[in-house]
C-alpha cells in the first residue's frame, strides 16, 4: 500500500513521461527501478486524509518514454519531480512502508515553473 494523494493521466511531451493524478489514481508512465527495469505504475488512493496509496498495477513501460520518477532501493523513497494534478504541477516525495504502501514524506510543493524540472 502507498501513501500519497493524486490520480493518473499519463502525458507524453517531447519524449518525457509526466506522472499525473486523475480520479483516485496516481499514474507514473515510466519509472526505472534498478534490478526490475522500466515500469508503468498505477497507484490507487486508499486514504485521502493520510495520503496513502497502494499499487494497483505495474507493467513494463514504453521504452521510448523518459522516466518521470525515481525509486531509491536503499531508502525506499519514490521521488516525483513533476506531478500534474488538474492544471497545476507539484513536486512529491513518497516513502514505501511495510505492506506495499507509500506515505507522503513531505507536503507536495507547487511548482512555479515546470520547464526547469522536465
Amino acid at each position: 500500500m502507498l501513501v500519497a494523494g493524486l490520480m493518473p493521466s499519463a502525458l507524453a511531451q517531447s519524449g518525457n513521461s509526466i506522472p499525473y493524478f486523475q480520479g483516485s489514481t496516481l499514474f507514473i508512465p515510466r519509472i526505472d527501478v534498478e534490478g526490475y527495469g522500466s515500469l508503468q505504475l498505477a497507484l490507487t488512493l486508499k486514504d485521502a486524509a493520510n495520503l496513502t496509496f497502494s499499487i494497483e498495477n505495474a507493467v513494463t513501460a514504453d521504452a521510448a518514454m523518459t522516466p518521470g520518477a525515481t525509486f531509491n532501493l536503499t531508502s525506499f523513497a519514490l521521488s516525483i519531480p513533476v506531478l500534474k494534478v488538474g492544471t497545476e504541477f507539484y513536486q512529491a516525495q513518497l516513502q514505501l512502508v511495510p505492506g506495499d504502501r507509500y506515505c507522503q514524506v513531505k507536503s507536495p510543493e507547487l511548482l512555479e515553473s515546470v520547464d526547469e524540472h522536465i
